[in-house]
């Protein structure tokens, strides 16, 4: 089923972005020649002119739709000398599924953390890999759990990132990108061109979606093959339990007690004084309510991916000191007085 899908939309995008390609190619071809007067070359300029606009707004358009460049997350990119234990950890695990290591490692401001694979010039150039980690995330979980989301991101550069398949979601990301803007783009040409263009457009987003689910899914096969099906399980029940009270701290407890000014720091990251607030509120949060919430846009509910790894909804063992604190010791003050200061750095081309 997964192969299936794979190609369909593989071919869906490759025919969608042919065809914008070639349209951008012959309606500036056919404006172009009547601009230089290689088509009614007896006609006078005001003519040429005149019926060149039509083509040439429909090449601006479409180029408009194909040349947009998704930005990578901001972030901090790490120095080849920093976070060496960090490092060493991606290394391992990249070595355990035989993959390059990612070119770059950034730490963001998020709690969440992902593969990003890319050409280096955002269209083209040679294909990149970038492992971008939350600062929040890293202070929401212990060594152990962080080992587990790392596999699970590593797994999806060694099986569904690698090579060709990199390319081929590179491309899918492109049609959806291209899809995005024909849809909301306020433009007559756009607003045309998305009526019969829709049923096939809703097709696409809808079948990515499910193929996005059925990667997730393998991925967290992987890791547990790798880390053991229970360490991934409470690094997925930990990020989702901190990333509910982060979201709705206002009508599950009191709020002075979570979102005052000594709970969450200017950046949003997790302090001690929250923690134990998270402690607290484990027994509360652990309900059936979190296991069919919906995760983030591309990932299945947690429910769902507890059940394929066969391990139940359950109150966290005992706390072990954060990843960020084993990691990052050194770095933090500088990570958090940066992002604090909302100047973080973005991540440059090669």
């Amino acid at each position: 089923m997964r192969k299936v899908l794979y190609q369909r939309l593989n071919r869906e995008a490759a025919l969608g972005l042919v065809l914008s390609l070639c349209l951008l190619l012959c309606s500036g071809v056919f404006a172009v020649s009547l601009l230089g007067g290689y088509l009614l070359p007896d006609h006078s300029l005001a003519l040429r002119l005149a019926l060149a606009i039509l083509p040439a707004t429909l090449a601006v358009t479409v180029a408009r739709w194909l040349f947009v460049v998704n930005p990578l997350p901001r972030g901090i990119v790490l120095a080849p000398d920093e976070a060496l234990r960090f490092r060493r950890v991606v290394g391992r695990l990249c070595d355990q599924l035989r993959v390059p290591m990612p070119d770059r490692l950034l730490i963001s401001n998020d709690l969440n953390a992902a593969v990003i694979t890319r050409p280096r010039h955002g269209l083209w150039g040679p294909m990149e890999s970038v492992l971008v980690v939350g600062l929040p995330l890293l202070q929401s979980v212990n060594p152990r759990q962080l080992q587990a989301i790392l596999a699970h991101e590593i797994a999806h550069l060694g099986r569904q990132r690698a090579g060709d398949k990199a390319w081929s979601a590179h491309f899918r990301a492109w049609w959806l990108r291209v899809v995005d803007r024909i849809d909301n783009c306020p433009d007559i040409i756009s607003r045309l061109v998305s009526v019969p263009l829709r049923p096939f457009s809703d097709r696409f987003v809808l079948s990515l979606l499910e193929l996005s689910h059925l990667e997730e899914f393998e991925a967290d096969a992987v890791a547990a093959d790798m880390v053991g099906a229970e360490a991934l399980a409470e690094a997925l029940i930990e990020v989702a339990l901190k990333a509910q009270i982060l979201d709705a701290a206002t009508w599950l407890v009191d709020p002075g007690r979570i979102v005052s000014g000594d709970a969450v720091g200017p950046s949003g990251l997790l302090d001690d004084g929250h923690r134990d607030a998270l402690r607290e509120l484990r027994g509360v949060l652990c309900t059936a309510e979190l296991l069919d919430e919906p995760g983030p846009e591309l990932h299945p509910a947690l429910g769902d991916r507890l059940a394929a790894l066969q391990v139940g909804l359950h109150s966290l063992i005992e706390e072990a000191p954060s990843a960020a604190h084993c990691y990052f010791r050194k770095l933090l003050p500088s990570l958090q007085l940066r992002f604090d200061s909302a100047m973080p750095m973005s991540l440059a081309a090669a």
